[in-house]
């Protein structure tokens, strides 16, 4: 499923409801030009997804999730709390910043807090319940990072047959990925670090 629901200037989006899928204009509200970005609404999966028991969703957002300490959604970043600017930036309030970013701007005494939440996609976690997809590989989350688990929020070993499997299978930019695999019993995942 191509899209993300965290736009940062992307061609590729994806949504629930707001637009049919497809290729779309719009303007800029900053520069004033036009760009053109694809749209995928979610609730064409239900006409996608014939055989939920056999289906690998991938799709670059998890599913939400309710567990910190194991889930394949737990991200660290940081809202602010107030706009403010600096060096010509502006951050308006509510706002997020990357993790690394955000600690380096607070170091400097702008007004962001840093959060710890599971931040995975409500109306996928619902679709997905609905659909029956009890297998997805993701990203997005560069903290949870080879993380994987159940639809219950509980953690999966690494190479386990298991029935069910939300996987992180990690980011390019750290070397992070994995393999996997597929058989009648179920599925089992490995991580790989390519930089090891």
């Amino acid at each position: 499923m191509p899209g993300t629901d965290f736009y940062c200037g992307g061609e590729y989006s994806f949504g629930n409801g707001e637009l049919e899928s497809g290729l779309y204009q719009e303007k800029n509200s900053r520069t004033g030009e036009n760009r053109m970005f694809r749209f995928f609404n979610i609730e064409d999966l239900r006409s996608i997804v014939s055989c939920p028991e056999k289906t690998i969703l991938v799709c670059h957002v998890p599913r939400k999730f309710d567990n910190l300490e194991a889930c394949i959604d737990m991200a660290e970043f940081g809202e602010v709390e107030q706009s403010f600017s600096i060096e010509g930036h502006k951050f308006p309030k509510n706002s997020v910043v990357p993790y690394g970013f955000a600690v380096q701007l607070v170091n400097a005494g702008a007004p962001i807090k840093i959060k710890k939440e599971n931040r995975g996609n409500k109306d996928l976690k619902k679709l997905y319940e609905e659909l029956g997809i009890k297998y997805a590989v993701s990203g997005h989350f560069h903290e949870s990072s080879h993380r994987a688990n159940d639809s219950l929020g509980n953690p999966v070993n690494e190479e386990e047959i298991v029935p069910e499997l939300f996987w992180n299978s990690g980011y390019c930019d750290s070397g992070d990925c994995g393999i996997l695999t597929v058989s009648i019993e179920g599925v089992s995942y490995k991580n790989i670090k390519l930089r090891k």
